[in-house]
Formats: C-alpha cells, structure tokens, sequence
C-alpha cells in the first residue's frame, strides 16, 4: 500500500483497471475533433454523417476501451525529474514545476481498440473518405471523454482521505517527455509508447495526476496551453468551459 506516516493512505501500489465504457461522446467535441471552425457546410456535412457515423460504430463494436491507473508515493522532487519511492521516475520539469507540494501521483493511461483505426483505413480504401474522417474524429472525441472518465475514477478513488487530487497532465506535452518507464499502467491493457513518440494503439494518452494537499485544478481547454502547437492546432477547444 502506498502511504507515509502523516498519510496512511489505503492507495494499491499495483495497476487497477477501471471500467470507462458508459461515456458520452458529444456533439461539440466530435466537431472540434474535425476541425471544425463553426462554418455552415462544415456543419452541414457532418450533420449528414454524424449519426451514420455512430451507428457504423455501434455496429461493428468500434469503442471498445481499455484503462488502468496506479498510485504511487513521491521520494524526491527535483528540478527535471521526479523520484516515486518505488524507484520508477517521471522525467522532465512540468510536474515538478507546477504541483511541486504533491505527496503521491496517481499515473493513468487508456485507449480505444486499434480496431477503430482499421475500420478508418478500410473506409478510406473503399473511397468513403469523409466518413473515415468523421470516424478518425469520433474515435478521438472517444478517447477525450474516457480520458475524463478515467481521470474522474481515480479522483472518486481517494474521496476519503484529507487529500485532493489535480488536474492531469499528459505525457507528450512539452516538459513531460513520453518515457515507457514511466507510463506505468501502459502494459496492463496492451499500451506501449512508439519511437516516433506516440502510442500503440493509435487513439491512447497517457496522464499524471499529483495527489496532496490542495493541489491544483483548472479547466480542460487549459491543457492546450501545454502544447507547442496551440496557436495553430484545428482542434483547440472553441468552446467555453
């Protein structure tokens, strides 16, 4: 069990896997997830799509999700890496810089079966280009909603301790560098970080969450200001939370 004199948290040192499948994938995230910019034809097509598009889904059984978290105690947080008492680090300055009171991280991961993405490549071979593309973008507004499920599960985890949980950060962003070693549920449901910097399966993330005394939380469309790319990304939330 995870815990320290002050702290005896009942926290499992080993991976737990959650159940995410009730998630809600909606309207307005499946159309950021086209890229969406609110013009009349661009909403007028994936209206047309839309529902075809979720049925095609529920048919063939596309959302099949997978997740896991694990605690851990923090030994040593330094200026680029953080030291978990169980001898694993998190690489990079992100964490430490920004929720440097924490006392343990809760590190999860999920993804959407690779079978979506099979679905998406037959679509395109078969000339169905744009509902491969409101597809892709379903599975990825998929992959967003059980992100929160997830991350939701792991704060509903220690709702009677003292202690509070943050808001996550991904790895991949800058200051927070993909490291197979530190994805630590990632093979506990077949995840596993790629030499180009991504995942396996394609539709995954991977998240750290600091877990202390009043740690930090803020809204969703914040993370976007983690990303190198923010002032160009498609997808940036337009939306207000």
């Amino acid at each position: 069990m995870v815990g320290t004199d002050k702290y005896p948290l009942q926290l499992p040192e080993t991976v737990i896997l959650a159940e995410t499948d009730e998630v809600e994938i909606r309207k307005d995230d499946l159309r950021r997830w086209m890229g969406c910019s609110g013009s009349d034809n661009i909403q007028e097509a994936i209206e047309k799509y839309e529902k075809a598009v979720r049925d095609y889904a529920a048919a063939h059984d596309l959302v099949r999700p997978a997740a896991a978290f694990r605690f851990a105690r923090i030994q040593n947080v330094a200026k680029t890496f953080v030291q978990l008492a169980s001898g694993d680090v998190i690489p990079g300055t992100l964490f430490s810089d920004n929720i440097p009171g924490a006392i343990f991280v809760a590190v999860a991961a999920c993804h959407i079966h690779r079978g979506l993405e099979k679905a998406v490549y037959s679509l395109m071979k078969e000339k169905r280009y744009f509902m491969a593309i409101v597809l892709d973008a379903y599975g990825s507004a998929a992959l967003e909603a059980v992100s929160d499920r997830l991350a939701a599960i792991v704060a509903h985890r220690i709702r009677d301790t003292r202690l509070s949980i943050s808001s996550p950060f991904f790895f991949g962003s800058p200051g927070l560098p993909l490291d197979p070693k530190s994805c630590l549920p990632c093979p506990a449901i077949g995840m596993r970080p790629t030499k180009t910097g991504g995942f396996y399966p394609k539709k995954s993330v991977c998240m750290v969450l600091g877990v202390g005394e009043n740690m930090p939380v803020w809204p969703k469309s914040q993370n976007c200001e983690y990303c190198p790319g923010k002032n160009n990304c498609r997808y940036r939330r337009y939306h207000s939370e």
